[in-house]
């Protein structure tokens, strides 16, 4: 059986499995402020697959009103200087 690599566009290390991160958090859909901003189907679809350290660790830095507002794209998120000092960090990491 092949094991396929794929790539976290966040840190850009090789894992076996990518997570889906949704860039404005599902706690948020509910909330008239986002409802009224997006559509439903558009906070559902709005995403990005980047590997489980990753994740865990954006939710640990940011707040989700944060994370909605201030860091709803990959390139926002990756630019961050907090992410920025943690990819420094997990890709020395094995």
């Amino acid at each position: 059986m092949i094991k396929l690599k794929m790539i976290c566009p966040l840190c850009e290390r090789e894992v076996n499995f990518l997570e889906y991160h949704h860039l404005i958090p599902k706690q948020l859909h509910t909330k008239k402020k986002y409802r009224n901003k997006y559509s439903k189907q558009y906070m559902g679809e709005l995403g990005i697959r980047i590997c489980r350290d990753c994740h865990l660790q954006i939710h640990k830095l940011f707040t989700h009103s944060y994370l909605a507002e201030s860091l709803n794209t990959l390139k926002s998120i990756k630019s961050h200087p907090k992410t920025k000092k943690y990819i420094k960090w997990v890709i020395k990491q094995k």
